[in-house]
């Protein structure tokens, strides 16, 4: 089984809004009120190729869409176009990037979602006939009154969109107390915090565990460190900071390679692996 990374585009956040010891109302007023950009980070999807299962996505990208304001309502125009600049054109649609190496959309058998934000998203409808697999509270908490507030975007959604949940009954994953088992050396565990069902998928690849973290993290710069970025710091600090906290112990006990989503040294990590660097 093989893993590569998809970048979708490259966006700019501010700089506290990765991190701070500031949290709720108050770390959301730092941040508006922050001068300063962070380098360019990607928003990275993954293909994986399973023996059994074909092609199989973790997460969707962000489409450019995500970009126009209609889509939004008037608070979060303002806190989008405060927080967030993409100082370069988007990459070329995942479905494009799958083609240039062989690979259609009508190959995708599955796409897990490790949560509904827009940027892991975006190119869902490219491919109708993959199931979509998101953890149950994940998905309901889309439902709730005021999900706008906390990252949700329906509009941005396939329409009629009714992904498979994923409710962890498969007992412990070695330090997890739950996981799912979806495929053979394929799991998903619960990671709360950076949104009430988010959840990471992990993957046996040449002897070895690879973490397709989502945002349990938004690098590997804040791996080990004690704080959260700004979506965990106002929507659920504790819960992130446990999750975190297990994937560190994760990682190390089991010489795990950690993937996050917004890392820049993600994707040379990967390669390095497959190439048995010393980077990895």
């Amino acid at each position: 089984m093989k893993v590569w990374g998809l970048n979708s585009a490259n966006s700019q956040l501010k700089k506290s809004w990765f991190s701070s010891p500031r949290e709720g109302f108050s770390r959301l007023m730092q941040v508006m009120q922050d001068q300063e950009w962070s380098e360019s980070i990607p928003m990275l999807s993954w293909a994986i190729e399973h023996p059994r299962e074909g092609i199989i996505l973790v997460d969707a990208g962000e489409h450019p869409r995500a970009l126009e304001q209609k889509n939004y309502p008037a608070l979060n125009r303002m806190l989008n176009r405060n927080m967030v600049r993409f100082p370069e054109p988007f990459q070329p649609a995942l479905d494009q990037q799958l083609k240039a190496k062989g690979i259609h959309a009508s190959d995708v058998s599955h796409i897990i979602i490790t949560h509904l934000h827009q940027d892991h998203v975006g190119y869902l409808s490219l491919f109708p006939k993959a199931r979509v697999l998101v953890s149950r509270a994940e998905f309901e908490a889309t439902e709730k009154p005021f999900a706008h507030m906390k990252g949700y975007w329906p509009s941005l959604f396939p329409e009629s969109f009714k992904p498979d949940l994923v409710d962890f009954k498969d007992g412990t994953f070695h330090n997890f107390e739950s996981s799912k088992m979806l495929f053979d050396d394929l799991w998903v565990v619960p990671t709360p915090g950076h949104s009430p069902g988010h959840q990471s998928v992990i993957v046996k690849s040449q002897g070895r565990y690879l973490v397709l973290a989502g945002d349990v993290t938004p690098s590997m710069k804040y791996f080990e460190l004690d704080t959260v970025d700004m979506v965990s710091a106002v929507g659920g600090p504790q819960q992130a900071r446990q999750s975190k906290q297990k994937m560190v112990q994760f990682t190390k006990e089991q010489h795990a390679l950690y993937l996050p989503s917004h890392c820049s040294t993600s994707l040379p990590r990967l390669e390095a692996f497959y190439q048995q660097k010393t980077l990895a």
